[in-house]
């Protein structure tokens, strides 16, 4: 191999080296920071469905069986609702209401 191809051949090693640090890197930064809001809006959505439901439970404005048929049983349920049932639930624990569900 004559000095010319050797060079080549260090420089397209080098680019390609590059080139992989560079999609690892837009890789981590993807998973490290763009899939990171999702898991925050979870837990936003559920904390607020709690504390809609908590209020209203213990405003005595609605009942258990009340916000249990405000969620719409057409779509799918997330985590708004998923914090409506464990405010439901503390609240009947905590004997603060009672479970007219069933």
């Amino acid at each position: 191999m004559s000095y010319l191809n050797i060079r080549y051949l260090n420089v397209l090693i080098i680019v390609g080296l590059l080139y992989a640090v560079i999609i690892v890197g837009f890789l981590y930064v993807y998973y490290k920071w763009v899939n990171r809001p999702n898991k925050q809006n979870k837990e936003v959505l559920h904390r607020r469905g709690y504390d809609y439901a908590a209020g209203a439970l213990l405003r005595k404005e609605k009942t258990p069986r009340e916000l249990d048929e405000q969620q719409q049983p057409q779509f799918e349920r997330d985590d708004f609702d998923r914090g409506i049932d464990s405010a439901i639930s503390d609240a009947v624990k905590s004997n603060l209401c009672v479970d007219d569900r069933e």
